[in-house]
This record gives structure tokens, sequence and C-alpha cells, in this order.
């Protein structure tokens, strides 16, 4: 593909979506269960929008695999990195996805104030059981407390630095319906951006 095009398309796509002052990390790689939470992604952007910010969900943007206009691995990368420095706030959904997972990276990386939201009825594996998991062998796993404290999260600026805790995470909100996520979140939109 051609450089200056992909440039031409991303810096489109980076000015349509500019004022946008939040992003919502979103599953890309699976369409099927992504689509399974767009009624959470309209209720959260409605959210936003009540309040007076714009949200950046990241299909509309980037498209799915497959997808006529959907975005090659690399366009993804660097608009996500783009949409994210421009953000103030990340709004970090917990899926079992790769995308939404290097979308988090990529704002912990950025040191940009975050707020975990999942569902209360999923199970969080450790990154250990992940590894367990990648490599092939069973697992026994019980509930455990990833994102319930704001010290288990866990972030280092480069291999060589120790772990410590992830300093930009504002807190974190399990929910069992859309209606309790949103008001949930709704207060710690709102004294986000009163500081």
């Amino acid at each position: 593909m051609n450089y200056n095009y992909r440039s031409d398309n991303l810096d489109r796509l980076f000015e349509k979506y500019r004022e946008c002052d939040v992003f919502v990390t979103q599953d890309i790689d699976n369409k099927d269960l992504a689509e399974k939470a767009f009624p959470l992604y309209e209720s959260i952007e409605q959210l936003c929008l009540d309040l007076g910010h714009r949200l950046f969900i990241p299909h509309r943007a980037i498209g799915f695999d497959g997808d006529a206009n959907a975005l090659n691995p690399a366009e993804t990368h660097t608009l996500s990195r783009m949409m994210i420095d421009n953000s103030k706030i990340i709004l970090d959904y917990v899926p079992p996805s790769v995308g939404a997972g290097h979308m988090t990276g990529m704002a912990m990386l950025a040191k940009k104030p975050m707020i975990f939201f999942y569902e209360k009825s999923r199970k969080l594996e450790t990154v250990n059981q992940v590894r367990q998991s990648v490599a092939g062998t069973s697992l026994d796993t019980a509930d455990d407390e990833i994102l319930r404290s704001p010290h288990a999260f866990y972030f280092h600026d480069t291999p060589f630095a120790p772990l410590e805790p992830y300093k930009h995470l504002l807190g974190v909100v399990r929910f069992n319906t859309i209606d309790e996520c949103i008001n949930l979140l709704r207060p710690k939109i709102i004294s986000f951006f009163k500081t």
C-alpha cells in the first residue's frame, strides 16, 4: 500500500475525530464479540455527550477485518495511538481481546488516566495464567482480584525498570447492567474533568 495514501487516510480520520477527548478501548479482533457490546458503547457515548465530551469508539474509524474500508494492522496501531495521545482519559473495557489489550498497553505507555470497567460475571486471568494457557497447559483457575485494587495493575517504563503500581488508574467499575455501568462511570468522569 502506498505510504502517502495511508498517511493521507490517517490524517483525514484523525481530523474527523480530533474533538474526541474520551477514548474507549474496544475488541476489534472479533466482530461478533464486539457487536454484543455495541449497546454498552452507545450508552457510554451518550453519557459523554450529556457531560459535554466526545467519545472515540475505535470500530467506527478502524473497521473490522474483512470490512471493505477496514484499516490494516499498521494503520490501526497508528490511528489508535494518535487518538489515545489526543484523548484526556481512557475508559478501558476489559474484554478477552488482544486488540483491546494492545490499546490498554498504548494508553499505559502514554501514562493516560484510565478507568477500567467490566462485567461482574467476567472471570479475569493473571498474566501467569495467560502465559500458561498460551503454552498449552491446563489451568485450574479461581477468580482473581486483578482489577479490583488500583495497586493490582502494574506498569514499567522499560524492560529494565522494576514493576510499580500504575499511578494513573482512576478506578475500577464492575457492573451487572449497562445502566449500572453508566451510573458508576458518570461520577468518575465528572470528577476527572473537574480537576
